[in-house]
């Protein structure tokens, strides 16, 4: 509702404020409560949303606001597919003014250097998270991070690419989307010193706090890439939630430590993978996971019970556990 007032008067007490319902349609005199002749149309929407993500959708004001476009895509787009309003290929002269056109529209939206900078780091972002499969959210936390640090002058002395490799390596231990680091060079093509000095540069002037990636953070990627099961999953999880109980993965490497839950859960579920294939796909040595193996079993010996109550929650048959291959591995 909304009051109004100035030439508009109540025809039966004269009284200037009324009352505009825009729900109702209705004009109500404040002081008597009459309702005016006439109707009032409604400006507000006529669609109702339960959530920001219906909000976006239904909003007809225009596309969102894009953080990987350094002017968050307020400005105009040229389209590059050379066709005219009918989708019929423009002749030769016509595709050299619409050349001209464009470069000189790249010119103006571009702006000053410092833009071009920013430009090229949020060009960086799109196109590493691209070759890294990174999802939308993480590019685009990626891009919000290398604003501040645009904003914050930052870039200036360092290479462009370690930075946008920073801003992308910190976006995705803040949306835990684990991605090595090894990855992150190999795309950027720099070194794991620069990569580290401008990760610790940039979390200590944004104050941003970066936690590093825990156990169950890899375990979804790997069993995808080894083709396991849900179930696989679910024991993992519950594998390395009892040895952080038990203080075993404290200084551990959390891709040794999800290889090893990954493999002893792909035993109890009946999907055995070998240790060289789990290693080889985490990027470990057949070492280092054997030696896990032989922490995280001990944890097993010492909570079976409680491991089994788990284990037939999920309608994992025990009989199968008291077959010759986990006796020699549990019980040895």
């Amino acid at each position: 509702m909304k009051e109004g007032g100035g030439k508009n008067r109540c025809i039966v007490c004269g009284n200037e404020k009324l009352i505009y319902d825009y729900a109702r349609g209705e004009i109500v005199c404040e002081s008597c409560g009459a309702v005016q002749p006439g109707n009032i149309i409604d400006t507000s929407q006529e669609w109702r949303a339960f959530n920001n993500e219906q909000l976006m959708k239904r909003s007809r004001v225009g596309s969102p606001l894009n953080p990987l476009i350094h002017d968050y895509g307020i400005s105009t787009l040229i389209d590059g597919r050379n066709k005219d309003a009918f989708g019929k290929e423009l002749t030769n002269e016509s595709k050299k003014v619409i050349y001209k056109i464009k470069n000189i529209h790249k010119k103006i939206i571009s702006g000053s250097p410092s833009d071009k900078c920013l430009m090229n780091g949020l060009n960086l972002i799109d196109r590493y998270c691209t070759n890294l499969d990174l999802s939308d959210q993480v590019k685009k936390d990626a891009a919000e991070i290398f604003r501040r640090v645009y904003q914050e002058r930052l870039i200036r002395g360092r290479s462009l690419d370690a930075i946008v490799a920073a801003c992308i390596a910190i976006a995705c231990k803040r949306q835990r989307v684990p991605r090595r680091h090894s990855e992150i060079i190999e795309v950027a093509n720099i070194s794991r010193k620069d990569l580290s000095r401008c990760i610790k540069t940039i979390s200590k002037k944004l104050k941003i706090k970066v936690t590093p990636f825990s156990p169950e953070d890899f375990i979804p990627r790997y069993v995808a890439k080894l083709k396991l099961s849900g179930r696989v999953n679910s024991v993992a999880r519950k594998i390395i939630q009892m040895a952080k109980e038990e203080g075993i993965t404290l200084g551990k490497s959390p891709e040794s430590i999800c290889g090893a839950a990954i493999y002893l859960a792909s035993i109890f579920c009946k999907e055995k993978r070998a240790q060289r294939e789990i290693a080889n796909t985490l990027e470990i040595s057949d070492v280092t996971l054997r030696n896990r193996i032989k922490e995280l079993t001990k944890i097993l010996k010492k909570r079976f019970d409680e491991f089994l109550s788990f284990l037939a929650s999920l309608n994992i048959t025990i009989d199968y556990l008291y077959e010759e291959e986990f006796k020699n591995m549990l019980f040895s």
